[in-house]
């Protein structure tokens, strides 16, 4: 059997879901978190970075393609202030760097753009629609697993887009 990886990186965090091709809910979760945040943001690249090639490395038999979630600079106040914090590009370093490992395991990388599966939906939206869809608690993955398992509804068709709002291009 071959399976999917969903990634939804973040700067001092990272979730990652796995998914067989029969199962609405995801086999195998994962939270990569840092948890010293004034730690330099590249040390916690590497870090991370090394934890999700291991996670990748366990799993490379059956991994068929691995879909990251590709941020965007969003118009809204809170995206702007990201930018100016220089946080969005080091995101972007971010996915390049687990695109790298993807490749260094001959595993396809394929960029989910945010806005293609949930445009400017807070967390706590995606949090309300996997739980009623999973029938599980909203609580039930941590902050960046819960995104990563909302990618992966959404790739299998099961993912409730109504009312999301997409940026401005």
């Amino acid at each position: 059997m071959t399976y999917i990886i969903t990634v939804d990186p973040g700067i001092s965090g990272t979730g990652i879901a796995t998914w067989a091709p029969d199962r609405l809910a995801p086999v195998y979760t994962k939270s990569i978190i840092i948890p010293e945040p004034r730690e330099d943001w590249v040390e916690r690249m590497r870090l991370m970075s090394e934890e999700f090639y291991q996670t990748l490395k366990a799993q490379q038999e059956s991994i068929s393609k691995v879909y990251i979630e590709y941020p965007k600079l969003m118009q809204t106040a809170s995206g702007m202030a990201s930018a100016q914090r220089g946080d969005v590009f080091k995101l972007m370093c971010f996915v390049g760097v687990l695109a790298a490992q993807c490749w260094r395991y001959n595993t396809e990388f394929i960029p989910l753009p945010v806005n293609d599966w949930k445009g400017v939906l807070p967390k706590g939206v995606v949090a309300q629609r996997v739980a009623a869809r999973l029938k599980c608690s909203a609580r039930a993955y941590p902050n960046h697993v819960m995104d990563a398992v909302g990618m992966g509804l959404y790739l299998k068709g099961e993912f409730d887009g109504s009312g999301i709002t997409r940026p401005a291009r």
